[in-house]
């Protein structure tokens, strides 16, 4: 296989700590490399410990032959890193503390502690923006009726407040779904979802669809242009 860089992607259930653990054992056998050579990052710590245990469990197999280099690897199977993203930052800082700039003694926090963390961040934060701009968050508050602080909730419900809605993003920030903008008009939102079904209907082909998509975009235009503040505050009260 040869020293390379190497990225999987691909569902649960699909091979892959399979794939990963053949291909290892290749190489260690192959003498391309030695188990300290490696550097194997995944998302969760069972992942890992599963790894770094099925490329033991192998090596102990193929070891059995006699085969001294094998026996070698497998007594260093303590000094490949196979780890989580976390744990492999970590080991990084405490290993080059100085050139890092950072604490020789930090840590991976755990989840309790993260959240303790976040809370005291978001009121900061939150203290910070509602000086700087008060009338978005009003507008959060009183048009969209949401709570700006983690509300009481019962078990299984939703967190549905803005600092929820900041915890999902943070879970999820690879997909970039939260970005704080200020909120547009009603009347450039009805523009934005008029000119998209515009769009969409260039992209049909059965009459009775665009007939119907004529009508609704021609209802649309001509309802919001005769009588804005009853159509918006009709609009608005929809999504309350």
């Amino acid at each position: 296989m040869g020293l390379k860089n190497v990225g999987i992607e691909a569902g649960a259930g699909c091979g892959k700590t399979t794939r990963i653990t053949e291909d290892i054992l290749q190489g260690l056998m192959q003498g391309d490399f030695n188990i300290d050579d490696i550097v194997v990052i995944t998302f969760t710590k069972k992942a890992a410990n599963e790894l770094k245990s099925r490329i033991s469990l192998k090596l102990q197999e193929a070891a059995g032959s006699g085969d001294k280099r094998l026996e070698h690897q497998l007594k260093s199977i303590g000094n490949a890193r196979i780890s989580t993203i976390h744990a492999f930052c970590e080991g990084l800082l405490k290993e080059r503390p100085v050139e890092a700039e950072a604490d020789p003694g930090c840590r991976v926090i755990d989840e309790t502690e993260q959240a303790d963390f976040l809370n005291e961040i978001y009121d900061e934060w939150l203290q910070t923006r509602l000086e700087k701009n008060p009338d978005f968050y009003k507008k959060l508050i009183l048009d969209l009726g949401m709570e700006l602080k983690t509300p009481d909730y019962s078990f299984n419900t939703k967190d549905s407040s803005f600092q929820g809605i900041i915890k999902m993003a943070l879970e999820y920030r690879e997909l970039n779904l939260f970005s704080p903008k200020k909120p547009s008009s009603p009347e450039t939102n009805i523009k934005k979802y008029a000119k998209k079904l515009k769009i969409l209907k260039k992209q049909a082909t059965a009459l009775p669809l665009i007939d119907f998509m004529d009508d609704y975009i021609d209802r649309l235009e001509t309802d919001y242009k005769m009588n804005q503040e009853e159509y918006f505050a009709g609009i608005s009260g929809k999504f309350r």
